[in-house]
């Protein structure tokens, strides 16, 4: 129960934008540990903290270290001008390794990209290393801007081990490139892009990145998105401001989901929250493994939605009493409880792929404590039906 209002609270939290930890930051170079690419990797890390600046120390990480986000800069600028998106990645929990790197070569910061994969898994097992034990490598995502958005894509093409990407403002590395990114892909673009149009980099990244796995989406701003605010790299007016605080939130929604393994955060992505969002032009969004997920307070007489992604079609939404060991069907796992099982709801998802439903809690001091495990059955973009892993509630007071 405990667990299930902490999980309530910081999803809260991440609604109002709040800072769960404090971001401190180094100047680190690196050793090159591969053949390809710069010899030494100079990065500026940001960190959870005790406290802010410069070399502040290290909050103690968990035991399998903080996920982490390796990013890569636009052209003639370095990652660490990208200090609010370094800073608001650790503010949220993560370390963020901004590269500094290939600022007139493209090519070059691709080749670091994904050394630096490697580097990171050097230093985080080195005895006495800065960031020794920090890192969660297992938990890395790989984000960049403009050239860096499209060296993420040309790095995930032959990953070397990142298992998200995201993408901002980011040039086109060409169809052939794109359509080997086997993770999840993220894309987050203005209309009022100046540099690089939408309908000519954005969305063919989006059309063809066709081997994605979970879930691939473009995040398309209107006219106040422009090049350099979606990054939070220029953050000079009120507007701007407005930009980059929505972008930022669903970057930290996509990374959550994948590198964090909490899906309630896909409804700053793709959910209610996300549509509801007055700069957003378009949202494109296509499924491969349909998701789950609850928002609102679980308490009584309050309302929770059930919500879930899934290509448009039929949805079912499965509850019992408690979770039970895997089943195996046709669609993938059962993780519910086959003895208390029943279908309470059916959705039609349409185009947005993504479908709500009400749960109203009565106003009934009995049922705190109530536990109720959810799972969904959805269409992937295969054309089959696949479950969702599961998602469960408890009726707190």
């Amino acid at each position: 129960m405990l667990r299930s209002l902490l999980a309530s609270y910081l999803a809260l939290a991440a609604s109002c934008d709040l800072p769960a930890q404090i971001a401190g930051y180094r100047n680190l170079t690196l050793p090159n540990p591969t053949a390809q690419g710069s010899s030494s990797l100079p990065v500026r890390v940001y960190y959870p903290a005790l406290a802010t600046g410069q070399n502040a120390p290290m909050a103690n990480p968990p035991a399998t270290g903080y996920p982490t986000v390796v990013f890569l800069h636009g052209l003639f600028v370095v990652g660490s001008s990208y200090s609010r998106l370094g800073r608001h990645l650790a503010e949220n929990g993560y370390i963020a390794i901004l590269n500094d790197t290939g600022q007139f070569s493209p090519s070059l910061q691709a080749e670091d990209g994904a050394a630096l994969y490697h580097a990171l898994v050097v230093a985080n097992g080195q005895s006495g290393n800065v960031l020794e034990g920090a890192l969660d490598m297992s938990r890395a995502g790989l984000c960049g801007h403009s050239v860096g958005g499209g060296n993420t894509v040309t790095v995930l093409a032959t990953n070397p081990g990142y298992k998200a990407g995201l993408c901002f403002a980011p040039i086109y590395p060409g169809a052939s490139t794109t359509n080997q990114v086997d993770v999840p892909l993220g894309i987050i673009q203005g209309t009022g892009d100046l540099v690089l149009a939408w309908a000519l980099t954005g969305l063919p990244m989006f059309n063809e990145a066709n081997n994605f796995s979970g879930l691939k989406v473009f995040y398309l701003f209107g006219f106040w998105g422009g090049h350099n605010n979606v990054p939070g790299l220029y953050v000079i007016t009120s507007l701007d401001s407005s930009v980059w605080q929505r972008s930022r939130r669903v970057m930290t929604g996509f990374f959550d989901r994948y590198l964090m393994d909490d899906v309630a955060q896909l409804d700053e992505v793709i959910g209610a929250t996300a549509l509801s969002e007055p700069l957003l032009s378009t949202l494109y969004v296509e499924v491969e493994a349909p998701d789950v997920w609850l928002t609102g307070l679980p308490a009584i007489g309050q309302t929770v939605q059930i919500q879930t992604s899934s290509e448009p079609g039929a949805v079912l939404y499965g509850a019992a009493a408690t979770t039970g060991g895997p089943i195996a069907t046709p669609f993938g796992d059962l993780l519910l409880d086959v003895a208390s099982l029943f279908v309470p709801y059916t959705a039609t998802v349409a185009s947005t792929r993504f479908s709500s439903v009400a749960l109203n809690i009565p106003n009934d001091v009995q049922l705190i404590g109530t536990q109720v495990a959810f799972q969904s059955l959805g269409l992937s973009n295969s054309g089959n039906y696949r479950l969702t892993s599961t998602t469960t509630l408890v009726v707190a007071n």
